[in-house]
């Protein structure tokens, strides 16, 4: 590869491919959104899953299957998306058998009914070294506003949906890195294995938000996409985003409070839902309502050079890393 970015490629290759096609926005979003009628709005999106990359190649065949469906389900999640089916391509590597299938499909028969979907059509390929799981997930959502990442607007509040660092402490304790106390383990562990798509709340978002990203690279990367999208200067202070008690154990037990929370908020997996809005008591108090708790952690102003400036209970703080990259 050259060496640049996933959104740079993304721009200089693949967005040139897209000039023209309604719904796509310059591929500046994890989905796209096309009006079928003047009442009714298509959502589609892709997600590719791939063993040692984005899961651990010893896991369980249907934790497998459950995670890579729920990832792409919070892509429809942001644009507030209700959910209706999906497709799966499937790449096995040498040595699966039907023992694997059966898991990988008792997973998704699970979660096909959690979620209210059901799988359209797809294909299974062999020949890779690496499982390959590529979901391409469909929705739909009343005419509206558009939550697109470049919808914000200066002035915004930026909120968090959930607790931000638990995937990515449970990523190192699935890999053997990080012991903690066997409830925390248990709590961080699953919240990196079976994320939860913020599914239920697309009519309050499609209310009160300008903008929305689920947050999968990571909380300050995907806050960045919003602001470069937009083009405004992101506000966010680390010390105003929430954590949960087993991560709260964990951060108590660091030394560098400030370096433990960048670790937190650029650790990825998350998929809990940022949103940009000019009513943010109003869209918390709402979320509430559904059991989901949400918070202010910074605000968006006029783009002045910089897309995303860092605090720390009110201090500057120098990063350089935002999140994860493929490139």
């Amino acid at each position: 590869m050259t060496g640049e970015g996933e959104f740079a490629q993304i721009k200089r290759y693949f967005a040139p491919l897209s000039e023209g096609a309604f719904g796509a926005g310059e591929l500046g979003d994890d989905g796209t959104l096309i009006d079928l009628s003047p009442d009714e709005t298509f959502a589609v999106s892709t997600d590719t899953s791939v063993s040692g990359v984005h899961f651990l190649t010893h896991e369980d065949p249907d934790i497998i299957a459950r995670r890579a469906l729920r990832t792409a389900l919070s892509d429809l999640a942001a644009m507030g998306a209700e959910a209706f089916g999906y497709t799966l391509n499937l790449t096995l590597p040498d040595g699966s058998d039907e023992t694997f299938l059966a898991r990988f499909c008792q997973g998704l028969t699970v979660d096909q009914a959690t979620f209210g979907v059901r799988l359209l059509g797809g294909d299974t390929t062999r020949g890779s070294d690496n499982l390959v799981v590529s979901v391409t997930v469909f929705g739909r959502r009343p005419n509206g506003v558009a939550l697109r990442r470049s919808g914000a607007r200066a002035g915004d509040s930026i909120v968090v949906t959930g607790s931000i660092g638990d995937a990515g402490l449970g990523l190192l304790i699935a890999k053997g890195e990080l012991g903690l106390d066997e409830p925390d383990q248990a709590f961080l562990l699953d919240r990196y294995r079976l994320p939860q798509p913020r599914l239920r709340v697309g009519r309050i978002t499609r209310r009160f938000a300008s903008a929305a990203i689920d947050i999968s690279d990571g909380l300050l990367a995907d806050i960045g996409h919003i602001a470069s999208q937009s083009q405004l200067t992101a506000h966010l202070d680390l010390g105003n985003v929430e954590v949960s008690g087993a991560a709260q154990n964990w951060l108590t037990s660091q030394n560098h409070q400030t370096e433990a929370r960048l670790r937190l908020a650029t650790a990825g997996d998350d998929y809990e839902l940022a949103l940009t809005t000019a009513q943010p008591v109003a869209l918390m108090a709402e979320l509430g309502e559904f059991g989901l708790q949400a918070s202010v952690v910074g605000h968006l102003e006029s783009f002045d050079g910089e897309f995303l400036k860092i605090f720390h209970d009110g201090s500057p703080v120098e990063f350089n890393r935002t999140g994860f990259t493929h490139f």
